[in-house]
């Protein structure tokens, strides 16, 4: 009987802790880490507007060795799509929806499982300092009961982010310096006549070039 009441107890101690921590707990994971890169945002932005450009510094790869990457969709910006796979990283994909060039990145998340997208966002500040970057996460919000997880998961998911900032830092901040494209912008006149006009997008670093 003794040991029933030992095992009751803890069971009740269990139970009432859970709960707690369901109280306690934020009804959806939202993540937030930033870190001060020594670098202009020109050179931090490419690093993460392109999925391939993550290899380097991808803390879900340092994470899991078994993890495996494929992309597919634009190479870089919206419509860019990186999925993974993995024993501890589960599987699932993101796909860039929103950007800014420079500035802002938004991502939405599948989790394989989990029917509701997430977001991550990208943020590029430039500071006295250098760039500040953050990284969010905005998960939808779970029930009453599966709240606890979230406590775990804003622990775990801070550390990736945060070992994925300083490796990102040590990328930027390692590459080549990007310089300002060498052109001048000058109003002339000319004498009427019939030109070849030539248009398209070009993204302002190779402006020179063109």
């Amino acid at each position: 009987m003794k040991i029933l009441k030992v095992i009751g107890v803890i069971l009740v101690i269990l139970i009432g802790g859970y709960l707690v921590a369901a109280i306690v707990a934020p009804s959806s994971l939202v993540v937030e880490r930033s870190i001060v890169i020594d670098a202009p945002a020109s050179q931090v932005y490419p690093n993460v507007v392109c999925f391939k450009n993550w290899e380097p510094w991808n803390p879900w790869d340092a994470m899991d060795s078994t993890n495996t990457n494929s992309y597919s969709g634009e190479e870089c910006g919206v419509g860019a799509i990186y999925a993974w796979e993995g024993k501890q990283t589960g599987s699932g994909s993101q796909e860039i929806v929103e950007v800014r060039e420079n500035e802002y990145i938004k991502a939405t998340l599948l989790f394989t499982g989990v029917e509701e997208p997430q977001v991550s966002e990208w943020f590029f500040e430039e500071t006295e300092e250098g760039t500040k970057v953050t990284w969010n996460y905005i998960g939808t919000e779970v029930s009453f009961f599966n709240r606890p997880a979230n406590l775990m998961g804003e622990y775990f998911l801070g550390m990736a982010y945060e070992s994925g900032l300083a490796a990102l830092k040590e990328v930027a901040e390692s590459s080549p310096v990007v310089e300002d494209p060498a052109f001048d912008v000058n109003e002339v006149d000319f004498p009427e006549s019939s030109y070849l006009l030539m248009s398209g997008d070009v993204m302002t670093k190779d402006m020179a070039e063109v």
